[in-house]
């Protein structure tokens, strides 16, 4: 069917980018993806809702493309992912598809442009961030990918305004991290008190 070659193209896009560990063939591979013209079609896609495979294919090789120079996340950007991606975030019904969305969104964030996380705070990505960063039932990868989207929505920001919402629940995680801290620490304590001294064989 249709969405089935879809699937199978949107997915040897992701590999034919990621496969490489040098920087340079990555963007290189990056840059020949986008001048295919094939970018829009991965946005598109994300908007089939019926269809959570191609959904987070297509989140992940708009992730990939992000990763690339502020050029590459500037095409993601024009090429109408944020509102999406947000919505996405706020309304999919599968935890892999939108642990993918936070990590694009991170991505997007991180570049160097303030304008691309500008953007992404205007498409109103910040409140779902948080939820997902706050939300216990998430598992931890969702909540790590979280965590890297808010730091790097909050990363060099000018608008104060704009990050405020986030400083009780960085106050909540910081407090959750130490208690953790703490516990681990008296554990450790613990067990090193309940270890018997070792004495030589007679």
């Amino acid at each position: 069917s249709g969405e089935a070659e879809y699937l199978e193209a949107t997915r040897a896009f992701r590999k034919m980018i990621s496969e490489h560990k040098d920087r340079n063939t990555t963007c290189s591979r990056i840059q020949g993806v986008i001048d295919a013209g094939v970018v829009p079609f991965f946005v598109e896609f994300l908007g089939r809702d019926g269809n959570t495979e191609l959904q987070l294919e297509a989140a992940w090789v708009l992730t990939n493309i992000a990763s690339g120079t502020s050029d590459h996340t500037r095409a993601v950007i024009e090429a109408g992912a944020l509102p999406i991606l947000v919505r996405l975030l706020q309304s999919s019904p599968d935890i892999g598809v939108r642990g993918q969305v936070l990590w694009a969104l991170g991505n997007i964030a991180a570049d160097d442009a303030p304008a691309a996380r500008a953007q992404a705070l205007d498409a109103g990505a910040m409140g779902p961030v948080l939820h997902h960063l706050a939300e216990s039932s998430n598992n931890r990868e969702t909540r790590e990918n979280a965590a890297w989207a808010l730091k790097n929505l909050c990363r060099k920001c000018a608008d104060f305004e704009a990050v405020r919402a986030a400083l009780p629940v960085l106050g909540t995680c910081l407090l959750a991290n130490m208690a953790q801290h703490d516990l681990h620490r008296a554990r450790r304590e613990w067990r090193e008190r309940r270890t018997p001294l070792t004495t030589a064989q007679e």
